[in-house]
């Protein structure tokens, strides 16, 4: 996608100026692919505030959620709350990436990609971060 379809769409392509800043996430964007990396367990609500400030931030088709550094605290029905409200603020024709460290993390993220899952946006997790960048950047 070219930067008139960008601006077409009322969307900015993505840039390090533009990325949002987190107390409990680090941004960057590395190779086209923006990764958000939680840097401290965050709440369901930080993770939704987070993603709020990229939607409005600009386009970012292709992001990396890196959660190996941390311990996944989330209960299912927190989960179940995060995919579906997850689902409803999502750009459409995203690719989305979530890494974790452990088995608990990894299936704790399938049960909120169940609720997030969309024809329009493919999510996958992972437990190796270089392992999602090469999903990520597949046509």
């Amino acid at each position: 996608m070219g930067t008139d379809d960008h601006e077409d769409a009322g969307q900015r392509a993505p840039s390090q100026a533009s990325l949002p800043s987190s107390p409990f996430f680090s941004v960057s964007l590395e190779d086209g692919v923006t990764c958000i990396e939680a840097t401290r367990p965050p709440g369901i609500e930080d993770i939704l505030a987070i993603g709020a400030k990229l939607a409005e931030a600009g386009d970012f088709p292709r992001r990396l959620w890196d959660y190996s550094s941390i311990e996944f605290p989330f209960s299912i029905d927190e989960l179940r709350d995060l995919g579906r409200a997850a689902k409803q603020m999502n750009r459409k024709n995203a690719r989305i990436a979530v890494v974790v460290a452990d088995d608990l993390g990894y299936g704790s993220m399938r049960v909120m990609a169940v609720h997030f899952e969309n024809e329009t946006t493919s999510l996958a997790v992972f437990r190796d971060k270089h392992e999602a960048i090469r999903w990520l950047n597949e046509s």
